[in-house]
């Protein structure tokens, strides 16, 4: 997988990449008698360097100081052993290669035969290398003699100073070629443990960490570590010397045996077998065509994408929205396509190269339509994230009867208030209307006219607070017979303010 331009941008930012691996730890690293950098690690990582196209730097450091030196930030990247310990610290890259770690002791020494005989022994192993940590964990009241490195811990037991020596193997087997010390020693079977090593850097470099995978994945697929090992370690995959004896032998005979009799089985109810894995691949065929066809036959918009953006199957709805047939569309990036592109600007799906699941749903408007969107992580044995499937709803009919209802719901509370305000008008209204008649017989002529109109007025106010009333009066649906200039007029007179201010003029006649 090429890098993203993210990522390429964060290498140039930074500049280079500083590595530091263990000076003293041949094959593995180790400076030469020509003063040259060199070992498998070192030849890994200038080809991850090249993999990635940017500069590497390697620093050859005591063991004990390149864990320091990258917990201070002073450097980028370093090999070693995943442990519980250093994963505090640290995040550890996809595994490059395993290594062995084995137990040493003198060729005559016969009180050590096992892990367990190493309680109360002196063992001298490189400071603060993994093997401690892993001692610890299973035997208790080993006495260590800390070293710089293993060429100095196998000078110990060469002296007799320390009682073993725990150490990777192709390093020790390495070593004691160079000190022709290989008859004095002796490397207990079997081996201590076998575990993978990666690149550490620190628990904040999260997206070099992400770089650094993606480069190790390539040289994978180039087989580049098979070639390197043939150059440090030989044809063999370990430098251990092979203890092949008669019990051994034996025991292959017997597996060998066995596996004849167990395929000799297999071969009889080979037909059998064979044809209840069709009847269940026909099943798993048929299954899948139903899952497509259910898939298919939902309204909603559901588009599945690989973790590169990339749309790996979309139902017909999507189909027909876009305009375009399935086999048009699968291969495609997704934001390619106008609703996904907008969805992917405004939720930011894959953001510097990293998914982001959207785990409550979320409403987008596109266009003239509103949407509800869901992203749900299609998880695989594999991968904890493999795919994602997004869910579109286009939800546009339910928002507008949405804010059709809460209009009615404000006319009907409307209609309430008017009715109230009616009422509470009415009562001054009626006290008008009666000092106005007793009025009337005390005037004289010349105020009369004054007198009629505040009465005309009040009977307006009247009519007016009646066809409020009707308006807003809940009635049930019946037929009746009613006076047509009456109801017009009334709904006129309602109005007449706002056709006033248009300037509508009316008339019934």
């Amino acid at each position: 997988q090429p890098l993203s331009e993210q990522e390429r941008a964060l290498l140039e930012e930074k500049g280079g990449i500083v590595s530091v691996s263990d000076r003293s730890a041949p094959p593995i690293s180790f400076i030469g008698d020509d003063e040259q950098y060199m070992g498998l690690i070192i030849d890994y990582m200038t080809a991850l360097s090249i993999e990635l196209e940017t500069d590497i730097e390697l620093r050859p450091l005591v063991w004990d100081d390149t864990l320091k030196t990258l917990m201070k930030g002073e450097a980028d990247v370093c090999d070693a052993f995943p442990s519980r310990e250093r994963k505090k610290h640290f995040g550890f890259s996809k595994p490059i290669y395993k290594l062995k770690g084995v137990i040493v002791v003198g060729a005559s020494t016969e009180y050590i035969q096992g892990v367990q005989d190493l309680a109360q022994r002196k063992v001298a192993t490189p400071e603060g290398d993994y093997a401690i940590e892993y001692l610890d964990s299973i035997v208790s009241g080993i006495e260590y003699v800390p070293t710089e490195d293993i060429h100095d811990a196998l000078l110990l037991l060469r002296h007799g100073e320390v009682d073993a020596v725990v150490g990777d193997e192709p390093v020790i087997g390495y070593i004691s070629d160079k000190l022709n010390i290989r008859d004095d020693i002796r490397i207990l079977d079997p081996y201590l443990y076998e575990q993978d090593v990666a690149l550490a850097v620190p628990k904040s470099e999260q997206k070099l960490l992400n770089i650094l995978n993606k480069g190790i994945l390539s040289l994978k697929k180039k087989d580049f570590l098979i070639k390197i090992q043939q150059r440090w370690f030989g044809i063999s995959e370990s430098i251990e010397k092979s203890r092949v004896n008669d019990g051994l032998i034996l025991g292959i005979g017997i597996i060998l045996i066995i596996s004849i009799i167990m395929l000799s089985a297999m071969y009889i109810f080979n037909d059998k077998l064979k044809r209840r894995v069709e009847e269940r691949t026909q099943e798993l065929r048929q299954s899948r065509t139903e899952l497509q066809v259910t898939f298919d036959a939902l309204g909603y918009f559901l588009v599945v994408v690989d973790f590169n953006g990339r749309i790996t199957n979309c139902n017909r709805a999507f189909q027909d929205y876009i305009g375009r047939a399935e086999g048009y569309l699968i291969g495609t990036h997704f934001s390619r396509w106008g609703l996904l592109e907008y969805l992917d600007k405004k939720l930011r799906i894959f953001d510097d190269g990293e998914v982001n699941i959207i785990s409550d749903e979320e409403e987008l408007r596109y266009g003239n339509a509103c949407y509800a969107i869901n992203i749900f992580p299609l998880e695989s044995v594999d991968l904890p994230l493999d795919q994602l499937l997004i869910v579109i709803k286009d939800i546009t009919e339910f928002k507008f009867m949405e804010k059709q209802l809460l209009q009615k719901n404000k006319m009907v509370a409307i209609g309430q208030l008017a009715a109230g305000v009616a009422h509470e008008i009415r009562n001054p209204l009626g006290l008008i209307r009666n000092y106005c008649y007793i009025l009337k017989g005390d005037l004289e002529e010349k105020n009369m006219r004054a007198m009629n109109i505040i009465d005309s007025s009040v009977n307006r106010i009247d009519r007016i607070i009646n066809n409020l009333l009707n308006f807003s009066k809940n009635s049930e649906e019946y037929w009746t017979t009613i006076n047509i200039n009456e109801a017009i007029r009334n709904i006129l007179e309602l109005e007449d303010k706002r056709m006033d201010e248009r300037g509508i003029k009316w008339k019934l006649v």
